[in-house]
């Protein structure tokens, strides 16, 4: 059986964690029909914005934590 390629991305969008919801509902409600390797660049596009965002975070909890030592 054959799955066409918009059922696979609606699929997998459906599946990341609760914690995705936002950039979820901003895949979901794009106009644009999306292949499977578009999906995977967009995902590991915010996979890269999270962690660098988890690296700053930290940093700064790091420096505040200096300062008020």
């Amino acid at each position: 059986m054959v799955r066409g390629e918009s059922f696979q991305v609606a699929t997998i969008i459906e599946k990341l964690p609760l914690a995705w919801n936002d950039f979820k509902n901003y895949l979901k409600h794009k106009r644009k029909e999306m292949s499977v390797e578009d999906l995977i660049v967009k995902l590991q596009i915010e996979e890269e914005n999270r962690g660098t965002k988890k690296r700053i975070n930290k940093a700064a909890n790091v420096n505040d934590a200096r300062v008020e030592s």
